[in-house]
């Protein structure tokens, strides 16, 4: 008798057995990429509307008094972000 007819006959169950754990292991990983993904974005969205409250306190008296060149300096600031796109600062009027 071959090994592997011995194994077969021992053990009918063993290929059905690997395969859905095959299929456990693959749904968990999937399960895991999924939760960092959205943990990631959460971080983001976290992150930017900290950069935005910082903003809108560095620049509240620069709109105040009108001061264009300190407002341009909190705005200028941003720019260690790589990921931030752009950002800007708009006053009552609706003017950028």
């Amino acid at each position: 008798m071959r090994p592997l007819t011995r194994l077969a006959q021992r053990w009918p169950n063993v290929p059905m057995a690997a395969g859905v754990i095959a299929m456990l292991l693959l749904a968990a990983g999937l399960a895991v990429i999924f939760d960092n993904e959205s943990g990631y974005r959460r971080q983001k969205i976290s992150e930017i509307q900290v950069q935005a409250d910082i903003l809108a306190a560095s620049v509240s008296a620069a709109l105040d008094f009108g001061d264009a060149a300190a407002g341009q300096e909190a705005v200028d600031a941003l720019r260690v972000n790589p990921q931030l796109m752009a950002a800007g600062v708009y006053g009552a009027d609706g003017g950028l």
